[in-house]
């Protein structure tokens, strides 16, 4: 096997496929980058088993071949080696890299095994502008649980109806959906793709509007663009059927600038987290909301202009559950709707219905 190419390009192809070696891997495969000459160039790929990333590598093959080499290491050696071009030259236990004037070999594994997921989907399919399905995953993932006790909330809820795709984060305490028009011709189908997973897929796709490619069947989901593929296990289980937690009515609306609450509530968490507590409290009333934060070593004050329908609220909540929300609100005004100091606070913009944040508050004692 010899070969051919840019090393950047190389580098970025090796980069993006070996977001799928996971942190402690028990056999040494999994750490590996598989590396394959085909008619278009070079396909690049990894696996955890979880997920397998595969890339393309545009390049000049002199000599067919395939080999698995330790992943962390060829990228390191990658970005350090000189010269724009480079040759890759496959010996019989190790690989051999040339460029400008630097040479470096690396032992190869075991290529025959190298695990390969299934390749192909036969299930639902539908495409969506990459920028879109980022945009959906930034607005929902955040909300996904990070603790196995309930695994399925680790997971991020994909519903696709007729029209629309809607994604789901939920972790008992908070709750994110966001929603996009899609073309579905088939029956309404739900699968749950685990947070780290749809984290990782937002990462490789392109910030433009050309489409991604997504199948799903029973277990598994597949996306694909123009040069990369990702393949990737469903989780298994019933979604909590989060329409119940949403409340249906409110006593108090407060309209109010995104930028400034955020600015004020980043400012009050700073405090919240000297105090351990974390707990920023929110009194609401007169047209404004007042943001206090304590600790043995000082405490904050901010108000913030609002317009409030209904009566006023004094409410707490964790700093970081609400910054998490509004950070992701891109619009310039929101509405938060309250019922009690004990019950959730709804969250979504003033135009439109696509994106929806829930949060539950704090007990305040005394």
């Amino acid at each position: 096997m010899k070969f051919n190419c840019l090393r950047e390009e190389f580098l970025s192809c090796v980069s993006i496929a070996q977001k799928a070696i996971g942190i402690r891997n028990v056999d040494s495969v999994l750490e590996g980058v598989h590396i394959e000459t085909t008619q278009e160039g070079l396909k690049i790929k990894c696996t955890n088993l979880d997920i397998q990333i595969e890339t393309l590598l545009p390049a000049t093959v002199a000599e067919e071949g395939a080999c698995l080499i330790p992943g962390r290491l060829l990228y390191e050696l990658l970005k350090r080696l000189p010269g724009k071009e480079m040759t890759f030259i496959l010996n019989e236990k190790s690989a051999t890299l040339l460029s400008d004037d630097a040479k470096t070999s690396i032992q190869i594994l075991d290529e025959e095994a190298f695990p390969n997921l299934p390749q192909s989907g036969d299930g639902p399919s539908f495409s969506i502008a990459q920028n879109t399905f980022k945009d959906l995953i930034r607005k929902t993932a955040y909300a996904a649980a990070t603790d196995e006790t309930k695994p399925i909330l680790t997971g991020i809820l994909i519903e696709l109806k007729k029209e629309y795709l809607n994604m789901v984060g939920l972790d008992g305490y908070r709750l994110a959906i966001n929603k996009a028009n899609i073309d579905f011709n088939n029956q309404e189908y739900n699968v749950v793709v685990p947070a780290k997973t749809i984290n990782d897929i937002a990462k490789i796709l392109d910030d433009e509007d050309e489409p991604v490619n997504i199948v799903f069947t029973k277990n598994q989901i597949f996306l694909e663009n123009k040069k990369t593929r990702i393949i990737a296990r469903l989780l298994e289980g019933e979604y909590l059927k989060y329409e119940q937690i949403l409340p249906k009515e409110y006593k108090t609306r407060v309209k109010v600038d995104v930028i400034k609450l955020k600015q004020a509530i980043e400012l009050a968490s700073l405090m919240a987290r000297e105090g351990g507590t974390n707990l920023v409290k929110l009194s609401i009333a007169d047209d404004r909301i007042e943001i206090t934060s304590n600790a043995e070593t000082g405490n904050v004050y901010e108000k913030v202009p609002c317009y409030i329908e209904g009566s006023a609220i004094d409410i707490a909540f964790n700093a970081r559950y609400i910054l998490d929300a509004i950070k992701n609100i891109d619009d310039a005004t929101v509405y938060m709707d309250f019922n009690t100091n004990v019950s959730p606070c709804l969250i979504r913009p003033v135009d439109g219905n696509l994106f929806v944040s829930l949060i539950l508050p704090v007990r305040i004692v005394g």
